[in-house]
C-alpha cells in the first residue's frame, strides 16, 4: 500500500469517472480531494502554486485532469510543481477507459494481437480516439464505422497509422457497416447524446446515428464469437430520465444499443467496469511506488 497524503482531481463532475478515481485512490492508500469549477476554486490553487510556496507542501499531491475542468495551459503549469499528472479524461481522449477495455478483451480472447475492434457510432469522440491509439500500439485492427459527419479527425488518424503499420495491424475508417461482417471480434459503441449535449442538437444526432445502432443482427453478421463493449452509461432502455425525455420527443425506446444486445451473454460491459478499477489502480501504483520508496 502507498501512503501518500493527497490526490487532487480537477474535473467537470462525471459521476462514473469520479467514482472510479476516488475508489482506486483509496484502494492503493492515497487520500484525495475533489477540486472543480463549482467547488474548491482552481484559480486559488493556481495562485497558491504561483506564490512559490506550494512546491514543498505538495510533494505527494496527485492530479487527474478531467473533462472540461482545466485548460491544458493550467495543467502544464501545475505539472511544474506536481508529478505525475494523470489524464483521467479529456474532450479528446479517455486513456484509462481504453486500458480497462483492452484488459477485458485479453481476458476474454486470451490475446490481443490480431483481433479486430470495431467502434460504431460517433467515431470522433474521446473513447474512440483512445481505442484507435491503443489498437495501433497493441497490434489490434481497428474499424471506425459511423456517419461521415462524425468521422475521426485527420490528426488522430495520421498519428495512429504509422504506429499501426509498425505493429502489423490496420486502421479503417468507413460509413459502411458491412465492413464489420465476418471481421469484428469486438463491437463497441458509446452514447449518442454526450454529457452536456445541447437539446437542440439531439434530433440531428439521433438521425445521423440511428443507422448505427448495435443490434443482434449486426452482432450476428460479424462473428458468432463477437463480444459487445460499452464504456457506460448506456441508453438501452427507458430507465433513465434522459431516455424518457428522448422517448417523448423522438418516440424511440433504445438508442446506441438494443436492450437485447446489452443484456445478452455476449455483452461484457460489467466486466469492463470492473477492469477499469484494476487498471486505474495499476496506473496509480506503477507511477507512484518509486516515489514512495524514496
Amino acid at each position: 500500500m502507498l501512503d501518500l497524503d493527497t490526490g487532487i482531481h480537477f474535473n467537470k463532475v462525471i459521476v462514473l469517472v469520479l467514482v472510479d478515481q476516488e475508489l482506486q485512490c483509496a484502494g492503493v492508500g492515497v487520500s484525495d480531494m475533489l477540486c472543480d469549477r463549482h467547488g474548491v476554486a482552481i484559480e486559488l490553487f493556481l495562485d497558491f502554486l504561483g506564490d512559490g510556496e506550494g512546491g514543498g507542501v505538495l510533494d505527494d499531491f496527485l492530479i487527474a485532469s478531467l473533462q472540461g475542468a482545466v485548460t491544458l495551459i493550467e495543467v502544464d503549469y501545475i505539472a511544474m510543481f506536481v508529478r505525475p499528472v494523470w489524464n483521467g479524461l479529456t474532450d479528446e481522449c479517455h486513456p484509462t477507459q481504453a486500458l480497462g477495455d483492452f484488459l477485458t478483451m485479453e481476458e476474454h480472447f486470451g490475446k490481443l494481437k490480431g483481433l479486430t475492434l470495431a467502434f460504431v457510432g460517433d467515431t470522433r469522440n474521446n473513447v474512440a480516439n483512445s481505442l484507435m491509439a491503443m489498437s495501433a500500439k497493441m497490434g489490434v485492427n481497428f474499424i471506425a464505422c459511423g456517419p461521415t459527419e462524425l468521422k475521426p479527425s485527420d490528426e488522430i488518424i495520421q498519428k495512429c497509422q504509422p504506429i499501426a503499420e509498425k505493429n502489423g495491424c490496420t486502421i479503417t475508417v468507413t460509413s459502411d457497416l458491412a465492413a464489420l461482417n465476418g471481421k469484428a471480434d469486438v463491437i463497441y459503441t458509446d452514447v449518442w447524446l454526450s454529457l452536456g449535449e445541447p437539446q437542440e442538437k439531439w434530433g440531428e444526432r439521433i438521425e445521423l446515428l440511428k443507422p448505427y445502432q448495435v443490434t443482434t443482427e449486426l452482432m450476428n453478421k460479424a462473428k458468432p464469437t463477437t463480444i459487445f463493449l460499452h464504456c457506460l452509461p448506456s441508453f438501452h432502455d427507458l430507465n433513465t430520465s434522459i431516455a424518457k425525455d428522448v422517448k417523448k420527443v423522438f418516440d424511440i425506446d433504445e438508442m446506441e444499443v438494443t436492450n437485447e444486445v446489452f443484456e445478452s451473454e455476449r455483452s461484457l460491459v460489467f466486466d469492463q467496469a470492473e477492469n477499469r478499477m484494476h487498471t486505474i489502480k495499476a496506473v496509480i501504483f506503477l507511477t507512484l511506488y518509486k516515489k514512495e520508496e524514496k
